[in-house]
């Protein structure tokens, strides 16, 4: 089961995330998750962005009640100039769902051992 708390604040996010999680050694992992309602959709972040506004970003997809994870990167992965791409809204930093990781949890075989190490933890917001 993940620990998982909605932010209820009221306003634009100006920490840069999300939420956070906490891995079992201690360290928090801040998420921030972006969401679209195609399903096909990618993940975007604006080019203001840094590499230490936030650990991990996660692209969702859905309406309301039904939201399904497309994948994750490391912010690292992401805020690269190799991203950068202009689909007629100005540059941002641009991935297709299919250059992101995969998203599993519970029983379920995670893509990789520093995958597995951010799952141990807690979750809160």
């Amino acid at each position: 089961m993940i620990n998982a708390f909605p932010d209820l604040s009221i306003g634009p996010h100006r920490r840069g995330y999300d939420l956070k999680m906490r891995g079992h050694n201690g360290k928090d992992i801040r998420i921030d998750v972006k969401t679209t309602r195609h399903k096909e959709g990618y993940l975007i972040a604006k080019k203001w962005r840094k590499t230490y506004d936030c650990d991990m970003y996660v692209l969702v997809s859905g309406t309301m009640p039904r939201y399904e994870i497309q994948g994750w990167v490391w912010s690292v992965e992401l805020i690269n100039s190799s991203n950068l791409s202009d689909h007629g809204y100005g540059e941002h930093f641009h991935m297709e769902r299919s250059q992101l990781r995969v998203w599993k949890y519970g029983n379920n075989i995670v893509n990789n051992k520093k995958m597995q190490d951010v799952f141990d933890g807690d979750i809160s917001a």
